[in-house]
């Protein structure tokens, strides 16, 4: 698994407070899509137990609506300096882990034969 943290240095506005965090591997590793949205959790929670805990107890893996992809997933890719860049390619089969929040959105998506996890948030 890889995961990555685009801070907020890496948005064309730094005081947007924005955060993209994203972890990625083959399918072909884990057992079933929520297999890996625990590794992912699990990289995302920096191993704190508590915090890994309360999420998993809050997953939902509902439909992620259209919008929400938009705005963040699409439209904070296009918020991110233009000397970084972020290919989507064919994602596809889009799920929100939680209700999506005005500052906090977290996916679980399929891209080629990876899966991918992937929080967007701001304290903007």
């Amino acid at each position: 698994m890889l995961a990555i943290e685009f801070g907020m240095g890496t948005f064309n506005d730094p005081q947007s407070e924005q955060t993209v965090f994203m972890a990625v591997a083959a399918k072909s590793e884990y057992t079933d899509r929520m297999d890996f949205v625990k590794a992912a959790l699990e990289k995302y929670t920096f191993g704190d137990p508590e915090w890994y805990e309360e999420l998993i107890s809050k997953i939902l893996l509902q439909p992620a609506k259209k919008d929400d992809v938009e705005f963040c997933i699409y439209g904070a890719v296009e918020r991110i300096n233009k000397k970084v860049s972020l290919d989507l390619g064919d994602a596809c089969d889009f799920e929100e882990l939680f209700p999506v929040e005005w500052n906090d959105a977290c996916f679980v998506f399929e891209c080629g034969g990876m899966y991918c996890f992937y929080n967007w948030n701001t304290t903007a």
